[in-house]
């Protein structure tokens, strides 16, 4: 029996705290320590000083330990150690549930509850469906009847969910006072106080807001009328500008702004140069999904894909060429590539000709030197052309590594090439099912010629002062408006110069649509009340109105969206009546009415195509969008923070990706802190080498760097490298460059340890990991069993259920949406970014990256790995007291609170995806940062773990539990797909499948019988080596090799190096 005293000695354990004396010791030596830069990568024991002085020695000869313990006082410490287990052995104090006295009307307990909205993270308009318990959402999903999503979301709407719960929100108005300190106020008294600014502004009213493709932008314009202001008043900015660049070009070639759609199922070949469709794009989900039916193997053959770019970026990855390029080349590239087809492609429009001849001759002396300023020859882009233009092609360009003066100038070039490939019959559809453009080219320029003319200007969901480069000078605009008002949701760099700060609902709380293909209209709706005092911008607006006695006629923003809406029901042509439509519309999420546009013929662009000028020698920084975090909007989100960059698996931080040639040439070492200088100013960053960047590129991804200290998430974690930039803008849209500014690159004298997850690059030839077909070996793969192992062990019981996973590694992309997924639906924690360091990240499902071939032209795979359920788990034997155990249909399940923390299981797994809980993550701090994360972003459908607990993936348990209920209620089995765990059913590249294994027609059961099945570890079955006989219930389908490829190339090449002239087979691996 334990006593009070035992109780509260207890109750005193250190946890999760930077107090704890022991951790922060640990920590602060894992950070401070320079790299040990005799090896790639250091391992996660290596960053702990005492560890690593343990198990290395500094000669071969064995030692003795030395001990003055003798064999009774090992006997009388073993005795109190046994003592002391059991004292900590005490119960969780008893906690009473209170049921509900009145049932609320709207919900039931323990019943899900699911709301179909649209995303509101960017423009792309996507479909979510919102899983509301109790009355509060706790998981977002892809609609799966959305036609730009189908299901999916990428790991930025995934996260949106987090951003609902942050601590961190603007919860009540707040009025700066003379002194320039914030207090907080009422509603009422901003209303007041605003709306008397706005009456004496004189129409010199302004609005600063991110972009919008459904109506919202027309409500601001007349917001702007009736105040007696202008509508060019309304300045939109979004920094992935692609969508505006491209709505430019297309307006100045057939005199209708927008970007077009892609039919990818008709094409051959695709070309990318500087684009980057797979990471921000115009709608990242859409394309990836469309790429990986283009370039999947399920057609027995495959379509090939080139990319040209001075950076390295997901869609890169998936090349089969892929060629490095000079920064800042990109539109000679593509002129270089005109060239070369247009000496192939006799048959020309007149019209055409001519203006591809007038482009040629403009830059006929820098296509003499076409290698030297690009970094291909000329001989590369002929055979290039010679490959292409025979079959179905479509060229894209432009991306956010790309946006220099020149990005309007690259996407006319690309206009061209399309025309003369054809790509406009087939492939591209500018008549139909357009893309609108959610920005204003021009706003930018209208504001800074605009603001000092302005009295008073709303700041709505944008952060210029971040998001432009200091050289904007956006700060002093700002400050030169009396009355700037800021009405966001989180708090960010405006807030520091705003005369008051208005808190605006999250997406999940609001009213709204959006327009992202024409014709097409995705509803949003809130899935919950709101969680603070906050209020719609559009509604905080109306109040504006309304107490300036210059009222609009409508009762609140939904009012007016359902008016606009209902004129699309007469449209339509519907019969029912106004209230059963708008209420069909919005439990549906979506409607869509094709519009079609007038299919113009090719204005002459030539004369928009001059002058573009050779890029100076030297180093150049480009500044792409981070794929996770964006431009930063998603930087105060800690589980994007925590996934990792896809091709370096940094998390919270800014590095600089140089290639290693580079690297040697400066004498820098991996961590080390350099700082870049460039026109507008310099930053210091620590580097980091990355195979296929270009020489002369120095890459920083934007999106972290935030100053505002009441962030605490995002503060001062990274950098922010548009620093460097100047003014220089496109001349053609007036928007500013990011990227391809030249830099010079100085060496410091300090280091800064990355909190890197992945510790090595390669397979160290291993061929039991990860596994490669050529085309022609793959075809004549025939069916398998990958369960057909001699085997001691007694066989299975046979039990209703099997489960089982196939993983399609020829279409994943490394995206990371799965991992925010699993972390959101399991209440996976982040731990920061010290402990990331020591090798504590809690992630269930991990992304591998392997790199092979060139280091200037690398071949990149991927591979996501999570616990495989082996149906021979080394785990399960060694735990002593059976928390971790095999269930009947397959599963290797855990029981948490039988675990001790041992964590035997971890280290005798073999594929290293257990998770120990070094900590209890409680809802007060993370890593050496001070985060109150709200226990309601919880899914109460998982358990929540504790410090000394073991964890790993569960194959989302609870939705087969669920699934399983449903089923026995209705008297039937599960049936095939009805089962979707959280990493597959966010996948835009579909590469996850899940289900009965019990079952013979089910598409798991399928692809693990297919021929490029195989079980990681699991050695080659068809050659009887089985490997470790784990037998996964997890199987991963090899990637197979594109003909012609310079993959294909180098596997050849080494084959006949190892076979000579009768090298290869079927049974040959990669």
């Amino acid at each position: 029996m334990l006593s009070d005293k035992n109780l509260v000695a207890q109750k005193k354990q250190p946890v999760f705290s930077k107090e704890d004396p022991l951790r922060k010791k640990q920590m602060d030596k894992a950070v401070s320590e320079k790299a040990d830069h005799n090896f790639l990568y250091v391992d996660a024991e290596d960053a702990v000083e005492g560890l690593k002085d343990s198990r290395k020695t500094k000669s071969n000869t064995p030692q003795v330990l030395e001990s003055s313990v003798n064999r009774r006082s090992f006997l009388k410490i073993f005795g109190m150690t046994g003592a002391a287990s059991a004292a900590a052995c005490v119960r969780r104090p008893t906690e009473k549930a209170i049921p509900y006295v009145n049932q609320p009307t709207d919900h039931v307990s323990g019943v899900a509850v699911h709301y179909a909205s649209t995303c509101s993270q960017c423009s792309s308009g996507c479909g979510i469906v919102v899983k509301t318990k109790e009355g509060r959402p706790v998981k977002l999903e892809g609609h799966p009847d959305h036609p730009i999503n189908k299901g999916a979301l990428c790991a930025f709407g995934q996260a949106q969910i987090q951003g609902l719960y942050h601590p961190e929100r603007l919860k009540e108005p707040m009025q700066k006072d003379s002194s320039g300190s914030y207090s907080e106020t009422t509603w009422d008294d901003s209303f007041a106080r605003i709306a008397s600014a706005v009456k004496n502004a004189n129409g010199q009213v302004g609005i600063f807001t991110s972009g919008s493709s459904g109506h919202r932008n027309d409500f601001l314009k007349q917001f702007l009328k009736k105040l007696g202001a202008s509508e060019k008043n309304l300045y939109t900015w979004e920094s992935n500008y692609l969508s505006t660049s491209m709505a430019e070009a297309y307006r100045l070639a057939y005199g209708e702004a927008f970007c077009p759609d892609v039919n990818l199922n008709e094409t051959k070949y695709l070309i990318g140069i500087g684009s980057d469709f797979q990471d921000q794009g115009i709608s990242p989900v859409y394309f990836s999904r469309a790429f990986s039916k283009f370039h999947d193997f399920k057609r027995r053959s495959k379509s090939f894909f080139i990319q040209f770019e001075s950076n390295f970026t997901l869609t890169g990855t998936q090349a089969d060429d892929r060629y490095p390029v000079k920064a800042g080349s990109e539109f000679l590239v593509a002129v270089s590539l005109l060239d070369q087809l247009s000496k192939i492609i006799v048959d020309q429009k007149p019209r055409l000709k001519t203006m591809i001849d007038e482009v040629l001759s403009l830059y006929s002396d820098e296509l003499s030197e076409v290698e030297k300023h690009t970094g291909v020859s000329e001989k590369e882009y002929k055979d290039i052309a010679e490959k292409i233009y025979k079959d179905p092609s479509v060229i894209f360009v432009g991306g956010s590594g790309s946006q220099d003066e020149h990005q309007t100038r690259l996407q006319l070039v690309g206009i061209l090439m399309n025309e003369l490939l054809g790509a406009y019959k087939k492939i591209l559809r500018k008549e139909q099912g357009v893309f609108t453009s959610s920005g204003d080219g021009k706003s930018l320029a209208r504001f800074k010629k605009d603001a000092k003319n302005l009295k008073v200007l709303f700041v709505i969901d944008s952060d210029p002062v971040h998001t432009l480069p200091e050289s904007w000078k956006i700060s002093e605009t700002l400050e030169s408006i009396p009355d700037v008002v800021s009405m966001q949701a989180f708090p960010n760099e405006v807030d520091q110069i705003a005369d008051h700060l208005l808190p605006c609902h999250h997406g999940l709380e609001s009213w709204g649509d959006e327009q992202p293909v024409k014709g097409f209209w995705s509803i949003r709706q809130p899935a919950v009340r709101p969680l603070t005092n906050s209020r719609q911008a559009e509604d905080a607006l109306l109040w504006i109105l309304a107490t300036a006695k210059k009222n609009l006629p409508y009762e609140d923003y939904h009012a007016y969206l359902e008016k606009h809406w209902l004129k699309l029901r007469s449209k339509l042509g519907f019969t029912y009546s106004e209230k059963n439509f708008t209420k069909a519309l919005v439990r549906k999420g979506f409607i869509l009415k094709a519009e079609k546009q007038k299919n113009s013929e090719l204005k002459n662009i030539s004369p928009k195509l001059k002058g573009w000028k050779a890029p100076v020698e030297g180093f150049k920084l480009i500044a792409p969008l981070d794929h996770r975090l964006s431009d930063g909007k998603g930087a105060h989100l800690p589980v994007l923070q925590e996934i990792g960059d896809g091709l370096t698996t940094i998390a919270w931080d800014s590095w600089c990706s140089i290639n290693p040639r580079t690297m040697k040439k400066l004498g820098l070492e991996r961590h080390q802190m350099v700082e870049i200088e460039g026109p507008g100013g310099k930053f210091e960053v620590a580097v980091y080498p990355l195979p296929g960047v270009h020489e002369s590129s120095l890459v920083v991804h934007r999106g972290n760097g935030s100053k505002n200290k009441r962030s605490t998430v995002s503060y001062e974690n990274g950098v922010n490298p548009l620093v460097a930039f100047a003014q220089e803008v496109d001349p053609l849209t007036s928007l500013p460059q990011t990227s391809n500014v030249p830099v010079s690159i100085k060496p410091l004298d300090k280091h800064h340890r990355l909190a890197v997850m992945q510790k090595k690059n390669d397979l160290d030839g291993r061929k039991d990991i990860l596994k490669k077909y050529l085309l022609e070996e793959a075809k004549k793969l025939s069916l398998q069993d990958l369960d057909d192992v001699p085997d001691v062990f007694p066989k299975l019981e046979d039990a209703e259920y099997r489960w089982g996973m196939a993983i399609d590694l020829d279409r994943c992309n490394g995206c990371g949406a799965c991992m925010t997924a699993c972390n959101i639906e399991n209440n996976v924690p982040q731990v920061g970014q010290k402990e990331i360091v020591m090798g504590r990240e809690m992630h269930w499902l991990r992304m591998d990256r392997y790199f092979s071939g060139d280091v200037d032209k690398p071949n990149v795979s991927f591979q996501p790995v999570m616990c495989q359920h082996c149906n021979h788990a080394p785990c399960e034997a060694v735990c002593p007291v059976y928390a971790t155990a095999h269930d009947p249909e397959g599963l290797n399940a855990m029981t948490y609170n039988r675990c001790v923390g041992t964590r035997y299981c971890a280290n005798a797994c073999p594929y290293k995806v257990r998770r120990f809980n070094w900590w209890t993550y409680k809802w007060s701090e993370m890593g050496d940062k001070q985060f109150q994360r709200n226990p309601r972003a919880m899914n109460p459908d998982v358990t929540v773990r504790t410090r000394g607990v073991m964890e790993k993936c569960s194959m989302c348990v609870g939705r087969i539990r669920e699934a399983k209920h449903e089923a026995k209620k209705e008297g039937r089995k599960v049936k095939d797909g009805e089962i979707k765990t959280a990493c597959q059913q966010t996948c835009a590249t579909d590469c996850i499948t899940f289900g009965r294994l019990d079952d013979l027609n089910s598409r798991v059961s399928r692809a693990r019988r297919n021929g490029r099945s195989f079980l990681m570890l699991g050695g080659e079955p068809r050659h009887h080596h089985y490997g470790l006989k784990t037998l996964p219930n997890v199987s991963y389908l090899a990637k197979v090799v594109t003909p012609g490829s310079r993959e294909e190339k180098e596997i050849l090449k080494t084959k006949k190096k190892k076979y000579g002239d009768s090298h290869g087979g079927s049974s040959e691996h990669h």
